[in-house]
């Protein structure tokens, strides 16, 4: 889709699915999947497989996205919990593919709506499977509030994208010892 600013800097699809809610920080977040055509839209290109929009639940994907966050954020409900783990169930199975160093991952069909919500709350589940959940954390800049997983070697990592907020400090910073 274009004209669409969607950021997939947070180090994995779930916290990527959470940053389309842009501008948390403000009075008005700024939703970028308005309809269930845009999510469709925001699936494709995060390369999550998905056959069409006739089966589209956009208020079960909200939903999600809510869950994922409260996750994220070391609040999440047993009710946002058991969302995460239901969809979790319907993600499409993979299958490894090739022999010696040629081996990848394929997805064996395009996944239903609900199947590749699926995929985003399995992801959820990966993170705190392999102990990163505590990892994901919020952008240092005051006007982003992006996640992201920290997997810097001294968990120091403050922005979402040293190109985008990391520059916009760096800049700041200069401008602040030069006048």
């Amino acid at each position: 889709m274009r004209g669409v600013d969607w950021i997939m800097d947070g180090g994995a699809l779930s916290v990527d699915f959470v940053n389309t809610l842009r501008d948390r920080w403000s009075d008005v977040p700024r939703e970028t999947l308005p309809t269930s055509r845009s999510m469709i839209g925001w699936m494709q290109s995060a390369g999550v497989a998905v056959s069409s929009s006739a089966d589209a639940d956009y208020s079960t994907a909200l939903a999600l996205r809510g869950a994922l966050e409260a996750l994220f954020e070391h609040r999440a409900s047993a009710a946002e919990i058991a969302l995460i783990n239901d969809l979790s169930r319907d993600a499409p199975r993979a299958t490894l593919v090739g022999a010696g160093t040629d081996i990848t991952a394929k997805i064996d069909a395009p996944a239903s709506f609900r199947g590749a919500l699926g995929q985003i709350a399995a992801d959820a589940v990966t993170l705190a499977t392999n102990g990163l959940l505590p990892r994901v954390t919020v952008c240092h800049h005051e006007r982003c509030g992006l996640l992201f997983v920290d997997t810097s070697r001294g968990r120091r990592r403050q922005w979402c994208s040293m190109q985008r907020c990391g520059n916009r400090a760096k800049v700041a910073r200069f401008q602040e010892r030069h006048r």
